[in-house]
């Protein structure tokens, strides 16, 4: 979806089954446009605006927010959609949240869970 050309999280269409026993060991090949979000695993379409974007929602220029992002499904990361470095909230060994598990660092996921923090 696009309102004033920036981008909303879009769930990626299947558009063929995928034979695992084929090619156990092969990426996963994502059409143009499509990423995976660095700090959750998340795929986002990227279908115009600037290079920023949000996982959950809109981008913050377009008047996304970390709390519409988290209700969203998504983990709120900010990041550019280019280079996938990140522009805001959480990086590697600094999740903003549980959500964020791939910048969990070993043993980190227990803490949250222990502190009754639900991803």
């Amino acid at each position: 979806m696009q309102i004033r050309g920036f981008d909303f999280l879009q769930p990626f269409p299947q558009h063929k089954e995928i034979d695992d026993a084929a090619q156990p060991d092969a990426p996963l090949q994502l059409p143009p446009g499509i990423k995976a979000c660095p700090a959750c695993g998340m795929l986002i379409e990227k279908i115009g605006g600037d290079d920023n974007v949000m996982c959950g929602c809109e981008a913050r220029a377009a008047g996304g927010t970390y709390e519409k992002a988290l209700k969203g499904g998504g983990c709120g990361h900010e990041f550019n959609f280019k280079s996938l470095a990140p522009v805001g909230t959480g990086r590697l060994g600094h999740p903003a949240n549980a959500k964020q598990v791939l910048f969990f660092l070993d043993g980190e996921e227990d803490e949250y869970a222990e502190a009754g923090v639900d991803p």
